[in-house]
């Protein structure tokens, strides 16, 4: 009899902490914008992910429940929650980025080499006359000229 009753109620208690537990996705669902960052850990748990850009904080969450998965973030900024809910896609994929980022540095060498070809002073080409461009000869070339071969005058800055 002694048994019985000690297993009916630990079926009883076991039955009341089962029951009494809420899932990762209702609890996430508590989660609110203007929570502080403690709130969110005594609600959630450690995330994660956790990512630290431009001042904000993205935490990620993943949880299952039944057979789906869920990923959650939660966005901080000062200690206070400023996003909560789907994972926040970024605006241009890593693709379109290294495509930005070949177009600018392509930019950047031709300006280089624009910057590199000068105008030869005192020297006029049969075209300058014609009111077109004037010669232009790489700067290697100008300062391999006699005049040039002193080189430019160093100049000195006292330092106090």
């Amino acid at each position: 009899m002694k048994l019985f009753v000690t297993r009916i109620l630990f079926l009883t208690s076991l039955f009341f902490v089962v029951g009494c537990q809420t899932t990762p996705l209702a609890q996430y669902k508590q989660v609110r914008v203007g929570m502080e960052k403690f709130e969110v850990l005594e609600l959630m748990g450690s995330p994660q992910r956790n990512i630290r850009a431009s001042g904000v904080d993205k935490w990620t969450y993943i949880f299952y429940d039944q057979s789906h998965r869920y990923q959650r973030e939660v966005h901080f900024k000062n200690d206070r929650a400023i996003y909560v809910g789907e994972p926040v896609k970024p605006k241009v994929t890593a693709e379109q980025t290294d495509s930005m980022n070949d177009r600018v540095n392509k930019n950047i060498e031709q300006q280089n080499e624009r910057q590199r070809l000068e105008v030869v002073p005192g020297q006029k080409s049969p075209a300058s006359e014609n009111g077109s461009s004037p010669i232009k000869v790489p700067v290697e070339e100008i300062l391999n000229t006699p005049e040039s071969s002193k080189g430019p005058k160093p100049i000195y800055t006292e330092i106090k």
